[in-house]
């Protein structure tokens, strides 16, 4: 809307008519340089008014620029008599400007002003009793001093216990160009460094300990070095016990199995008998929600229950491609099976797959294995190259443009650790399992000089198991040193079997996360007498998340009463809500929090009070190009149309069921809004006094508007006689 007024009520009383009328109509707000301006020595001047405002000042220019000050000039205007006040504003001022003295040069010099910081400058002309402002001087920063402050720990926290993620702002006083930030992060036993660079503001610390508190700690520096540390206490969570077992799946040719990882040597895998499957399976996936597992086979792939592999009575063909499928992938999430044939990546539904879509991918070489992070919102490839990744697609026919996030074309297979936000990937060339952040940057060796070629790899809450190809292995830790030991996936203990494993991968309660949301933002609520609206705005997505990460969040919102629960409103899909049912002239405190299978967020509250019961409830009057509408008080929403005719508006008053408006032509229109057949009445203001702000005089029916900035005239409503009623020196505002 282009223009919101509040409705009024006309009140008499002993307050006098004119003052109510002019403080309703304008708002008089000189800065804090007019006071100096009404206390300048008057004298005899050289200059009248009317010179005056024909000679404005000139905006003030830097002059020389130091550490501390700033010396700013002006072109001096032609008057004996004149005096200058200057001001400034910049870093913690929030806008309010800043003098110290009047002067009569046209040069000055303001002192102690921050290193390597922002100001902006004006002049103010005293002549006599009138005075004017300069246009503001251009942004001009101080020269670079000093080391910087310290910088702002906004957050830190861990929430899978593997990984601790903390952001922060820069530091108030930066005394010069930040060039990067180092931090630590510290346990009794164990220590982690991080540098960034000066424009990143957040990382994550990666792998850290369970339950385990961590001293962190963040410095800021520039080219004079490292300024004051910043620290805060982060725990991380405890290890979850793993209830309902964790399972290891591979395939070994055209056999699926899968073994319990806790189970001992003598306990046989669970397997689905190879007599089905015809040829050597390409891919295995598990959907953990369901307890399926997907798999592939030529160019067929299947569905079966995860529980049983033995019982072939759930095992289902879902799709047949027109050409081999090589790999695949479980959107656990948003439900989708990404798969590759042909040398393209295709989807579809697990609901229904049986029509599946091109990704419409460009790809330099065909893909050996991918992997789909709707936690994250990315798409991971491993070509001849290295590791690519790509935003999930929103829609079927969304066309995505392929990120190089690991160049190395030495990667056998790769796994996402999903809540820590990295890719772990096994290096043939130099035997080493290492972890990088999801855009490739911050390595971490996790492993070295590991004694087996890894074809294949799952990797999931610091467990590792992998194959050569011809056995399964599992990483067991002897003290600090990392031991592999052979994880029998044989169907028949007394018949081992030795090659063809491939396709490994994980089944638990932690395979599959769905996110925990941060908290809402921009929480606003409008109170009527016995309801409220309220509304938010989704949570912030985590770092290094594409915007296509799951973020189906609900949302839960508390109403409380000196501390006491009086409403929850829970399951709410959208960003607002109405509460109904609320005692007028009553304080309550708001709370809000987002929601997913993963947890809640933290709360986000407002306090505030229901107005007071009324007959004629108030409400806001807007207009624009579509009208003029009214928005009930407890409404977010124009709902309301009160004159769809009306849309000239410039501004308005309103009175007893009458609106009042100016527009574009100057002139002053009424219009009885019960009685619009009627149309409006129209007050024709002369040329030279065209009408800008407006306000009625309920009592003596006089329309009072402005009619210049420091002029204020008026007319009679019955008449079209108008007068000058007001002349001010100082700049009239109208209020809204």
């Amino acid at each position: 809307m282009d223009e919101i007024w509040r409705r009024r009520k006309a009140e008499l009383g002993s307050v006098s008519l004119l003052p109510a009328l002019l403080l309703f109509l304008v708002c008089i707000r000189p800065s804090s340089a007019n006071d100096h301006a009404q206390m300048a020595e008057k004298s005899v001047s050289s200059c009248d008014q009317s010179q005056h405002a024909s000679r404005p000042l000139s905006a003030p220019y830097a002059s020389r620029i130091g550490t501390h000050s700033i010396t700013v000039s002006w072109t001096p205007l032609n008057c004996t008599d004149v005096l200058y006040i200057p001001q400034w504003t910049g870093p913690s001022q929030d806008g309010v400007w800043t003098e110290k003295e009047n002067v009569t040069e046209p040069t000055y010099t303001v002192e102690n002003l921050q290193p390597f910081s922002l100001y902006k400058f004006r002049t103010w002309s005293v002549i006599s009793e009138t005075y004017a402002c300069s246009p503001e001087s251009p942004l001009y920063k101080t020269e670079p001093f000093g080391v910087p402050s310290s910088p702002v720990i906004e957050r830190a926290e861990s929430t899978s216990g593997e990984s601790v993620e903390v952001s922060w702002s820069a530091p108030e006083s930066p005394g010069g160009i930040i060039v990067g930030y180092n931090l630590n992060l510290t346990a009794q036993a164990h220590v982690i460094t991080v540098t960034t660079g000066g424009d990143v503001f957040c990382t994550l610390f990666y792998p850290t300990l369970h339950n385990t508190t961590y001293r962190f700690s963040i410095a800021a520096v520039n080219r004079e070095g490292q300024g004051a540390a910043a620290k805060a206490f982060v725990t991380t969570p405890a290890r979850l016990e793993q209830s309902g077992g964790h399972w290891v799946f591979a395939s070994r040719l055209n056999s699926l199995r899968r073994r319990e990882e806790k189970a001992d040597f003598f306990t046989a895998a669970d397997c689905l008998s190879d007599q089905l499957i015809k040829r050597n399976i390409t891919g295995v996936a598990v959907y953990q929600a369901s307890n399926l597992v997907y798999f592939s086979e030529g160019n067929q792939i299947w569905e079966k229950g995860a529980g049983n592999l033995t019982d072939i009575s759930d095992l289902r063909l879902i799709h047949s491609a027109q050409a081999e499928v090589t790999a695949l992938s479980v959107d656990w999430l948003y439900r989708k099976l990404y798969y590759i044939s042909n040398s393209k990546v295709y989807i579809c539904k697990l609901d229904d797959c049986s029509s599946a879509v091109d990704f419409n991918l460009s790809l330099a070489s065909t893909p050996k294995t991918l992997t789909a992070d709707p936690y994250n919102g990315w798409l991971f490839l491993l070509l001849q190259d290295g590791i690519h990744r790509v935003s999930l697609p929103e829609d079927f026919s969304h066309t995505g443009n392929l990120i190089h996030v690991v160049k190395m074309d030495s990667v056998s297979d790769f796994v996402v650790s999903y809540p820590n936000r990295r890719l772990v990937f096994y290096n043939r060339t130099d035997r080493t399992l290492s972890a990088v952040s999801l855009d490739g940057s911050m390595p971490v060796t996790l492993y070295s000089e590991i004694d087996h070629n890894a074809q294949s790899l799952a990797y999931e809450d610091g467990l590792l198991v992998l194959t050569d190809g011809k056995k399964v292995y599992k990483e067991v830790r002897k003290g600090q040193v990392a031991v592999f030991i052979e994880l029998s996936m044989d169907c028949n203990i007394l018949e081992s079997s030795y090659g063809g494993f491939g396709n490994l991968c994980f089944s638990g309660p932690s395979s599959q996360p769905c996110p925990l949301p941060r908290r809402p933002r921009a929480l606003q609520v409008l109170f009527g007498s016995d309801k409220a609206a309220v509304r938010w705005t989704k949570p912030e997505i985590a770092n290094a998340s594409s915007p296509s990460a799951w973020q189906n969040w609900t949302y839960s919102v508390r109403w409380s009463v000196n501390g006491s629960v009086f409403k929850d409103i829970t399951n709410i899909t959208a960003t607002h809500t109405t509460v109904p049912d609320l005692q007028s002239n009553q304080s309550y405190f708001i709370t809000v929090w987002a929601s997913s299978p993963g947890g809640h967020s933290h709360s986000v509250g407002f306090e505030g009070t229901t107005l007071q019961p009324v007959d004629d409830a108030p409400f806001i009057a807007a207009a624009s190009d579509k009208g003029l509408s009214r928005q009930e008080m407890d409404s977010f929403s124009f709902l309301q149309s009160l004159a769809s005719t009306v849309k000239d508006v410039k501004d308005m008053d309103w009175y007893n069921g009458t609106i009042y408006w100016t527009d574009s032509s100057g002139h002053i229109s009424w219009m009885e809004l019960d009685d619009l057949s009627s149309g409006p009445e129209v007050f024709i203001v002369p040329q030279t006094m065209k009408a800008d702000a407006v306000a009625f005089d309920w009592l003596g029916e006089y329309l009072y508007w402005s009619c210049n900035t420091n002029m204020i005239c008026r007319g009679a409503k019955s008449g079209q006689e108008a007068e000058v009623f007001l002349i001010t020196s100082r700049k009239l505002k109208a209020c809204s």
